[in-house]
Order: C-alpha cells, then structure tokens, then sequence
C-alpha cells in the first residue's frame, strides 16, 4: 500500500512498515519512524549498519585532524609561553610559576571554548574541516552548545587542574601526579576509540553522547 493510500492523518514508519498516526512520526537520520522503528534505527546507527549511514572515518584520518588542532591551538601559546617565561624568569622562581600558569590556564580556557563554539556552531573545528571529519550526536543529528560544551570539557578541560595548580605555586610533585593522570587519561581515551570499531567512540565521545564521521 502506498502513502497515498493511507487514511486521513496516518503515516507509515520506514523502518517496521507499520501505519501510524502521523503525529507518532519522528524524522531520524533522515527516515520518518515510529518508537519501535526508531529504537530499531538509533541500534542500527550504534552498529554502523544504518542504512545511508555516513562512512566512518579511518583512525589515521581522525588523528592527523587532532595534531592540527592541537599545533593551532598549541603553537601560538608555546611561542608565548618562551617569551613571556624568559622575561620573567630574571626576576623570582615564584614569577615564573606564575606566569607559566597562568598562560597554561588561559591555553585551557581556549581550548575548551575554541572545541565548544566551533562544533557547537559548525559540528567541525578547523582540524577537522581539513580532514572532512564533523561530530553529530548518536541520532546523526548536529550538536547543541550544551552537548559541545560537554564535549569540549571531557577532551580537554581535565587540563586546566594542572594550570590551576602551577598558577597557585603548589606543589610540584602534586602538579607532576596530575600530569600523570591526564596522560593515563588521554591514553584510555585513544584505546577506547580502537577498541570500538563500530563506532571508534573515545572516552569524550560516550560522556557527550556523540560521534565523529565524514563530512563528505
């Protein structure tokens, strides 16, 4: 039976074929479904089996597109930091602490509004635009600036504990501790995206409810 045959305010669900009352329809990665149909479809996209479902792109690709953001966001700071340090440090170690932190902290603070403004508003930071790659939500729609800013602070805000800690000159092996931790962090973060080969969710991307694909 075709759409044009159904009764007066009926639809029909892509996925199950059952007909429905149109007002039960959702339009999900672009088919109208129903509740059953979209519980069939949302663990279909999980799967990377949805139908039309966007390529998935290749752990090299999604890594050469985080170096380049992290050189944009990385470098200038670097170069500050060189400078910035180097005058200071002609005066007191309690300066350079200082100085050193707080421009780590600033460099944090970057970064978590830089990802949380460029996915929130284009699903693609300028890594990522070179590398064709953007971030949808699992339903394959684009994120909100609640979900990105979520985002953002689980990929990079973890960084601003150790600028807190140089910032207020407190202990140096408290502050290498928690260097430690964010590199064990990092780490279970990129094993995470291996191990799941369907989706290759990073530890960021689960706590957002998110994933990465290509733009095209």
């Amino acid at each position: 039976m075709s759409s044009e045959m159904l009764p007066p305010g009926m639809g029909r669900c892509e996925m199950t074929g059952q007909v429905v009352p149109e007002d039960e329809l959702v339009l999900l990665n672009g088919k109208r479904v129903c509740a059953e149909g979209k519980a069939i479809l949302l663990e279909q996209m999980k799967a990377g089996e949805a139908p039309g479902e966007t390529e998935r792109p290749s752990d090299i690709r999604r890594f050469g597109c985080m170096i380049l953001d992290n050189i944009i966001l990385g470098v200038p700071f670097l170069i500050l930091n060189f400078a910035v340090v180097g005058v200071a440090a002609a005066g007191s170690t309690a300066g350079v602490d200082l100085t050193a932190g707080a421009i780590q902290l600033i460099n944090s603070f970057v970064a978590v509004a830089y990802f949380t403004l460029m996915h929130g508003t284009r699903s693609q930071t300028l890594g990522k635009m070179a590398g064709k790659l953007k971030v949808v939500r699992m339903d394959g729609l684009p994120m909100d600036m609640t979900t990105a800013f979520i985002r953002a602070l689980a990929y990079t805000g973890i960084n601003l504990i150790p600028a807190i800690l140089i910032f207020f000159s407190l202990s140096a092996i408290v502050t290498i501790g928690i260097n430690g931790m964010i590199v064990i962090y990092a780490f279970v973060n990129a094993i995470m995206a291996l191990v799941d080969r369907a989706n290759q969710r990073t530890l960021h991307d689960r706590i957002a409810g998110t994933r990465v694909v290509t733009a095209g």
